[in-house]
């Protein structure tokens, strides 16, 4: 009799206490379903453009400029409402940004959704009046659809970026990066420019090397993430504001208030920005017998710019396709286990990493590779934006010189497919 009472028992338990639970864990699994079907119906209707962008040849316009765009193009997110998610399938929108040097032909090149690109066009040309922008022919178009380390290119050198605490070595979000105000202060020349740095760096890469460093960008509202951004905000404070000095190598007693109340305040103040969910990718293509090691040395004395108080830009040891041992492990106790651990896992590994990154790259994936994480506005406008320049600048005279061999028509209408200008990579 107990046990069939206690049968009984945990039958209505189960009826009224789990029934709801498993409604609701249907309801959820049903929506979702609904959702994929229906953002994947939408994907299919929407055209992606590719826009390659002249900057403007005299240029001294202020890098938060740059800012205002990326705040203003976070409108973008406003249109996945709930409703349309539900009615048409409207879901995430990208925006691609991508640095292009072909041997040392430079190109800018973005990637957008039709629908958004009327409102790029108009945040652009109103802050930079002389700015052109084209419609053009994607320049991954005629590119194989899978990397074999077959045809002009066999050798690669790629990597995702990611934000690494410095002290840490963990990745991590929570901090911005060095903002463009270190560079320049209001409308003044620049101290040193980012960008100016690093079409040095595409102009002299060599004759025989592509570079792509390739910005994959989502304006998201992420309540969870800025949840926990404040939390950590809260223990941050604790630890930075609760020591009021430390000691230098002299062992002199020093304030370091000012320091990490900086660093506070940045982090409030990225918690309060428009965020971007990002991907940042360098990925170099070359023929036999180029120096894969110098064009690294190149993109990471661009990254390093950015390095600030507490964060940098790092490779993302799980792409890096540089990666082996490193006199690690086993081959530390023995080159012979270490020469087979690199001919069995090593150069496989290299190999898949390639293929992945090089997936990533032209079908501009924010999936593929590492997970990615979110950029403040203001972060973003200190990597992209375009080179300060006036009458005086040799890279004035440089970049007149590639626009004039370079610029044709700059209307879709008038610049046919066929018709592709001589220096654009290919």
């Amino acid at each position: 009799m107990f046990w069939n009472q206690l049968a009984e028992y945990l039958l209505w338990i189960g009826l009224i206490g789990g029934l709801p639970v498993g409604l609701n864990l249907l309801y959820t699994y049903i929506e979702d379903q609904f959702i994929d079907y229906k953002k994947g119906k939408y994907s299919k209707t929407q055209k992606f453009v590719i826009l390659r962008i002249f900057p403007p040849i005299l240029n001294k316009t202020s890098f938060q400029e740059m800012e205002s765009f990326f705040d203003a193009m976070w409108s973008i997110y406003k249109e996945r409402t709930p409703y349309k998610l539900l009615t048409l399938g409207r879901s995430y929108e990208n925006l691609t940004l991508e640095f292009h040097s072909n041997g040392g032909k430079i190109a800018i090149f973005v990637r957008i959704n039709a629908i958004n690109e009327e409102v790029l066009r108009t945040h652009l040309i109103s802050r930079f009046p002389e700015i052109q922008i084209v419609r053009y022919p994607d320049p991954f178009e005629d590119w194989p659809k899978d990397w074999q380390r077959k045809g002009k290119y066999t050798q690669m050198w790629a990597s995702d970026f990611k934000p690494v605490e410095i002290a840490t070595g963990k990745e991590t979000d929570l901090f911005p990066l060095k903002s463009w105000r270190e560079f320049q202060k209001k409308d003044q020349a620049p101290i040193a420019d980012p960008v100016s740095h690093l079409f040095s760096c595409l102009r002299n890469l060599d004759p025989k090397a592509y570079l792509v460093i390739q910005f994959v960008t989502r304006p998201l509202y992420a309540k969870k993430q800025i949840d926990k951004w404040r939390q950590e905000y809260q223990a941050r404070k604790t630890e930075f504001l609760g020591e009021a000095k430390s000691v230098n190598k002299k062992g002199k007693i020093i304030s370091t208030i000012p320091t990490q109340r900086k660093i506070v305040s940045e982090i409030m103040r990225k918690i309060k920005s428009f965020n971007y969910l990002c991907k940042i990718r360098a990925v170099a293509l070359a023929e036999e017998g180029v120096d894969l090691g110098a064009i690294e040395s190149m993109v990471m004395s661009y990254f390093v710019q950015f390095d600030s108080e507490m964060v940098k830009m790092a490779k993302q040891k799980d792409t890096q396709t540089d990666c082996g041992a490193d006199g690690q492990g086993f081959a530390l106790l023995s080159p012979i286990v270490g020469d087979a651990l690199e001919k069995i896992y090593w150069e496989r590994e290299r190999y898949l990493r390639e293929k992945m990154l090089y997936a990533g790259l032209i079908k501009r994936n924010i999936d593929i590779g590492s997970p990615y994480y979110y950029l403040d506005a203001q972060s973003l406008a200190t990597m992209i934006h375009f080179p300060y320049t006036n009458e005086k600048d040799l890279l004035y005279q440089k970049l007149f010189a590639i626009k004039n061999r370079s610029l044709e028509p700059a209307t879709a209408d008038q610049l046919p497919s066929s018709h592709v200008p001589a220096n654009l990579p290919h």
